[in-house]
């Protein structure tokens, strides 16, 4: 017999799967045993996972009755902000007036009582009226803001309100003071002016 009949043969003879009844799986058990049930394990639980005693969920903690208010910190200090401390007093935060500082300031605690509703404050400074070189700087109150003049200028810092024994203070100058004076003419006359970043330049002779 030729090598190509025998695998020819051999490849159509029946395998023993084939011919013994009981099929490609081999033998089986009469019966399956079902898996054991676990009732610890949920449903959704893989087996095989570990399992773990059943833990509910633990109580809500009771919502905290306490109101707290938060404290209100007014940190936006500048040069000159008046700050109410009394029915007619007012704190005024240092300022500096061409790098000086005014009389009777240096620790943020300048006091001013003013005499009523509506009163102003400023900073007055005074100056050689040849040399232009400040000799002063004070700071006072009043119902109108005096109007300069050679040798004595007016610079104002704010006003106070007074309703029902409450003052509130509203500043009109937020900061150092600069200053400066010039030289110029009116009506072809030599006069002098008083330049500062809180108004138009003022005629002070």
């Amino acid at each position: 017999m030729a090598a190509d009949d025998e695998l020819e043969q051999a490849l159509r003879a029946p395998l023993p799967w084939q011919t013994d009844g009981l099929g490609i799986k081999g033998p089986q058990p009469a019966t399956v045993p079902s898996p054991s049930t676990d009732v610890n394990r949920r449903s959704d639980q893989p087996v095989g996972s570990v399992n773990r005693p059943f833990e509910p969920d633990p109580e809500p903690s009771a919502a905290s009755t306490v109101t707290q208010t938060p404290t209100a910190t007014d940190n936006n200090n500048f040069g000159f902000k008046m700050i109410s401390a009394g029915r007619n007093d007012v704190v005024f935060i240092d300022g500096y007036v061409n790098g000086v500082l005014p009389d009777g300031m240096g620790n943020d605690d300048f006091t001013l009582t003013f005499g009523g509703d509506g009163y102003k404050a400023w900073v007055e400074v005074t100056y050689d009226p040849v040399t232009l070189a400040i000799t002063s700087r004070t700071i006072n109150q009043g119902p109108t803001i005096p109007d300069s003049t050679l040798g004595d200028a007016y610079l104002l810092l704010g006003d106070v309100s007074i309703e029902g024994g409450v003052l509130t203070p509203r500043n009109a100058q937020c900061g150092d003071i600069n200053i400066a004076f010039v030289y110029g003419a009116v009506n072809g006359a030599p006069a002098l002016f008083l330049l500062s970043q809180l108004d138009d330049p003022q005629l002070v002779t």
